[in-house]
């Protein structure tokens, strides 16, 4: 079976057609258009409840006459104890591997924090 090449005005036709099909314009920004009648309280409970004030603080903060100032200031609030708890989860992270660390090299090399029981001489390193 011969492919046969499809000449320049049949190609042209055929990817003019794709495009009508698969273009679309540019979707503005659904924050441009934020209604002026939204319950703020509401909002704040519902981005408290699903932990997303830090990601909604990045997104509304070159917004800022759109929003109020006390709900932006309450979002950069969260974000900061979001970031807080996170550094904290971080360094105990840290510090457990740092701890299993230095155990195995205890194990590694028969090294006993307040000796052994069945040791005669009780080493204690």
């Amino acid at each position: 079976m011969a492919v046969r090449a499809a000449s320049a005005p049949q190609m042209d036709a055929v990817m003019l057609q794709l495009l009508r099909r698969t273009w679309r314009p540019p979707v503005s920004d659904p924050l441009d258009s934020v209604p002026h009648d939204i319950d703020w309280t509401g909002f704040c409970s519902v981005v408290h409840r699903c932990h997303i004030a830090a990601l909604l603080y990045e997104r509304l903060s070159p917004r800022r006459g759109m929003v109020p100032p006390p709900v932006l200031e309450w979002l950069r609030l969260c974000r900061d104890q979001t970031r807080r708890k996170n550094l904290h989860l971080l360094s105990e992270i840290q510090y457990r591997f740092l701890k299993w660390r230095i155990n195995r090299m205890r194990r590694k090399f028969d090294v006993y924090s307040g000796g052994r029981a069945n040791d005669v001489d009780r080493r204690v390193h």
